[in-house]
């Protein structure tokens, strides 16, 4: 798992990356600062998958992040209960 920063219309709930693997981004909240264009820039954890990932498989990854972060007040509610529909996949 990974914490990192994007602009948010650049943090996608699921994305295939160019390599065939699969990043799963999830807890992402403002950082209260934009970047040279003017884009609001989030923070998000991250998992990365060498195949196309299940909903029990990224449900497993959330669960274990939220183990994680069991003190941080500001990021559990953001996995306590996550929406599993932004990672629907459609083959």
């Amino acid at each position: 798992m990974r914490k990192n920063i994007l602009p948010r219309k650049l943090a996608k709930p699921i994305e295939q990356l160019s390599d065939g693997t699969w990043i799963i981004r999830y807890a992402i909240q403002s950082i209260d600062r934009t970047d040279n264009e003017g884009n609001e820039l989030v923070t998000f954890a991250s998992s990365i998958f060498l195949e196309k990932p299940t909903l029990e498989m990224i449900k497993k990854s959330i669960h274990r992040y939220a183990m994680s972060v069991l003190d941080d007040e500001d990021v559990l509610p953001l996995v306590a209960n996550p929406d599993l529909s932004v990672y629907m996949i459609i083959d």
